[in-house]
C-alpha cells in the first residue's frame, strides 16, 4: 500500500536518497518521478533475504529501472550511486550538502506545471505498470501471507543481524 501510495501520487515526487536504499527502500525510491542520491548504496536484496517480491514492487521497479530490473532482482546486490546513475536508476548524483535543496528545487519546478496535466501524464506513463499490478491482486495476497510466516520473519531477522555485524566491522 505504501509503494502504491507514492507511485500513484498525482503530483511531483522527488526522492532525495542520502544513504542506503536497500530492498523496500529501493522500491520506494523507484516510485519517485525524479531520484537524486548523495551517498550509500541502492539495490533489490529481497532474493538474498529469502522473501518474495510483491507484484507492485516488481512492476514499479520494472517501470523505473527498465531492463536492468531483472538483473537487480535476480542478482540481489547493492550498487553505489555512480553505478546507479549509469544504469538509470537515479537521475543525478548530488553532493550531500546540496541534496535537499536540489530536491526541493526540482519539486518546485515540477509543481509549477498544471496539476491536472501532470497527473494525467503520470497516469498515462504508469498505465502499463498499473495494469500488471491490478491484474495480480491474487498473487500479492499470497506474497503478503508469505511475508507473515515464521520462516520468512526468521530470514529477515537473520539478514538484519548480518547487516548489523557488518556495520561493526565483522564480515557479513
Amino acid at each position: 500500500e505504501a509503494v502504491l501510495a507514492v507511485f500513484n501520487h498525482s503530483g511531483p515526487v522527488v526522492a532525495a536518497i542520502n544513504g542506503h536504499a536497500i530492498a523496500g527502500g529501493c522500491v520506494l525510491a523507484m516510485c519517485a518521478d525524479v531520484r537524486l542520491m548523495s551517498a550509500g548504496t541502492i539495490g533489490l536484496t529481497e532474493l538474498a533475504v529469502g522473501v518474495p517480491f510483491p507484484v507492485a514492487a516488481l512492476e514499479v521497479c520494472r517501470f523505473a529501472m527498465g531492463t536492468s530490473a531483472t538483473r537487480a532482482a535476480l542478482q540481489a546486490r547493492t550498487i553505489d550511486a555512480e553505478t546507479a546513475l549509469a544504469r538509470g536508476w537515479i537521475d543525478e548524483v548530488v553532493e550531500k550538502d546540496e541534496l535537499i535543496g536540489q530536491a526541493v528545487g526540482i519539486a518546485r519546478e515540477l509543481g509549477g506545471y498544471s496539476p491536472a496535466v501532470y497527473a494525467a501524464t503520470k497516469r498515462q506513463l504508469h498505465q502499463p505498470a498499473r495494469a500488471a499490478i491490478d491484474a495480480a491482486t491474487d498473487v500479492d495476497a499470497k506474497v503478503r501471507a508469505g511475508w507473515m510466516t515464521e520462516e520468512t520473519r526468521s530470514r529477515i531477522a537473520a539478514f538484519i543481524e548480518a547487516l548489523a555485524r557488518g556495520r561493526r566491522g565483522r564480515p557479513l
